[in-house]
């Protein structure tokens, strides 16, 4: 397993981690492809296997289900060649507009910490916000938005701390 990881990015062990025991019935299963009854783990609204792959990213079907060396495999190239584009793209989005609207004034978003995760910016040797954008779309959606100020406050971030960075982020790799 940990071969196939180590070809994927830094928090990939923790997300297999956090796909596997979401499913599995047992409250400690991780890295598992088969639920107790040995029946491929299977979760709503139709992910399968370690990485809970959902159509399209199911590249072989069949293999998916029974692999998972195939299933990891397809969540792989679905998270590095479909996920991660959009995701930076979203944060660099996010931070050019913060750059305008605030000019000599940024306002940076506040560090974020986890049990293996730490983002900050800038990193300065911790974790890079745009993996977090990373991370949260591969369920779906970003991890952080940055909105001007507005009747709701003052130029700010706003970061997704409870959701699904957190439950990957906090979930423990064999």
């Amino acid at each position: 397993m940990d071969a196939y990881a180590s070809s994927g990015p830094w928090f990939v062990r923790n997300l297999i981690a956090w796909e596997s025991r979401a499913w599995s019935l047992s409250p400690t299963g991780q890295y598992k492809q088969f639920d107790a009854f040995g029946n491929p783990l299977w979760g709503s609204p139709d992910g399968i296997g370690l990485l809970q792959l959902e159509p399209p990213a199911r590249a072989s079907l069949d293999q998916d289900y029974w692999s998972w060396p195939a299933n990891v495999a397809d969540g792989l190239n679905w998270l590095i060649n479909t996920k991660q584009a959009p995701a930076y793209n979203s944060w660099n989005n996010e931070f050019a507009q913060m750059q305008t609207v605030t000019g000599a004034n940024p306002v940076y978003p506040n560090e974020t910490a986890y049990k293996w995760c730490d983002f900050a910016y800038p990193p300065n040797g911790k974790d890079e916000f745009k993996d977090g954008d990373w991370i949260h779309f591969y369920n779906g959606n970003y991890f952080v938005f940055f909105h001007p100020a507005d009747a709701g406050g003052p130029n700010r971030w706003d970061i997704d701390t409870n959701g699904y960075v957190s439950e990957v982020c906090n979930a423990d790799p064999l």
